[in-house]
């Protein structure tokens, strides 16, 4: 599902592509971020979200407000320690958490991983579920998918949501168990159903894309907003991208614009770089540059593509700062590099005509080969021009 944008695709007298604001079009971001280490688990690694094993591990933990934390967290592990010692599971479990998050003891993933799994072995679901996520990760223990699975199933069966979830999503991908989409379903709405937002918003995907359920644009907003009205950033970005095309739920560009909005306040890269779109081109909002270049910087930090190309047009321009040619090229160069082709052409042109850096006419055959092989007519004939 695409959202289309007004191209403004104006050239100037040196061949710059100005009027390129992109784009334009706007390709629908999936579940979660994902990490290449996890390539082959590709739906499940997104579920593990950015951050080194300690701070996911941490994530997969309750915290410890629901366990009861004392304002002098040393005395907080030892209470925990001396109850965990003499076998209680939860308390296991806890002391777990507090080697993971450095609560009143240094941070020791072994550790943590051997008193979760003396209480995933007295079935405390919780406990089951971290430990999975401990063999997923290599947290502690050495890294193992099928015992991830294995504890993963123990937590599930218990009705922990998480691990119901992320049970339906191994069933979805075929990751260790046999692939079945309806026994994935049947687990990521068992989670859902119990208000888990990540397991809503699954289940949105789910209807939107067909996969085990018979395609239902207005299921899988129901969904998608359950999981937004708890936070979820995905799930607001899809409600933002719902109400501009209007499927599954009657268009409305301003209830667009609110989701979207909640989406970028809380960092999400892709929202952030939709609402300078449309504070560009005025769509469901008031034109406003200085507010399309606030939300296309915050974008472009964070690595958006397209919004470090606009970003780069603004400063050539000096739409509204102060006209600055090196930093477009630096901003044409961040895109260029992760593929974008306006900025790989911009950044030739740059390159030819010594704007904003010194002139390098290898650079710039260089930069408009890159272009030509992604298809770029124009660059093609610049290249035959050199």
């Amino acid at each position: 599902m695409n959202i289309q944008y007004p191209t403004r695709n104006v050239q100037s007298p040196s061949g710059m592509r100005f009027g390129t604001m992109q784009p334009i079009v706007i390709a629908l971001f999936t579940l979660f971020l994902l990490k290449p280490t996890w390539a082959s688990y590709s739906r499940l690694s997104k579920m593990l979200g950015e951050g080194n094993i300690s701070s996911q591990l941490a994530l997969s933990s309750s915290t410890m407000e629901d366990v009861g934390l004392e304002k002098d967290a040393v005395k907080t592990a030892e209470r925990f320690k001396r109850a965990a010692e003499q076998g209680l599971a939860e308390s296991q479990y806890n002391l777990g958490v507090c080697y993971v998050k450095g609560i009143g003891v240094e941070v020791d993933l072994e550790k943590a991983a051997e008193w979760y799994g003396k209480a995933a072995e007295q079935g405390f679901a919780q406990a089951q579920y971290t430990f999975g996520y401990c063999h997923l990760l290599g947290g502690g223990v050495n890294k193992d998918v099928v015992k991830a699975i294995s504890w993963f199933k123990k937590a599930a069966g218990q009705g922990l949501a998480q691990a119901q979830h992320i049970l339906g999503i191994c069933y979805s991908e075929g990751i260790v168990v046999e692939k079945d989409t309806q026994k994935a379903i049947e687990w990521i709405k068992k989670a859902a159903e119990q208000k888990d937002a990540k397991a809503q918003y699954s289940l949105g995907e789910c209807y939107e894309y067909a996969e085990g359920v018979k395609k239902d644009f207005a299921k899988a907003v129901e969904w998608y907003k359950k999981a937004a009205e708890q936070g979820l950033a995905e799930a607001q970005y899809e409600l933002g991208v719902h109400y501009h095309t209007g499927e599954g739920v009657k268009q409305n560009l301003t209830a667009s614009i609110a989701w979207h909005r909640k989406a970028a306040e809380q960092g999400f890269a892709e929202s952030q770089y939709i609402l300078g779109s449309r504070f560009l081109t005025g769509t469901g909002v008031n034109r406003n540059s200085a507010e399309a270049m606030k939300w296309f910087n915050l974008a472009a930090r964070q690595g958006h593509a397209q919004a470090q190309y606009n970003l780069g047009i603004f400063y050539l321009r000096g739409d509204g700062v102060g006209k600055d040619p090196a930093r477009a090229v630096l901003w044409f160069r961040r895109a260029a590099e992760q593929g974008d082709v306006n900025a790989q052409y911009n950044l030739a042109l740059c390159y030819i005509n010594g704007n904003g850096v010194d002139k390098d006419p290898a650079k710039a055959i260089g930069w408009f080969r890159k272009a030509a092989e992604q298809g770029d007519g124009e660059a093609q004939k610049r290249l035959k021009e050199l």
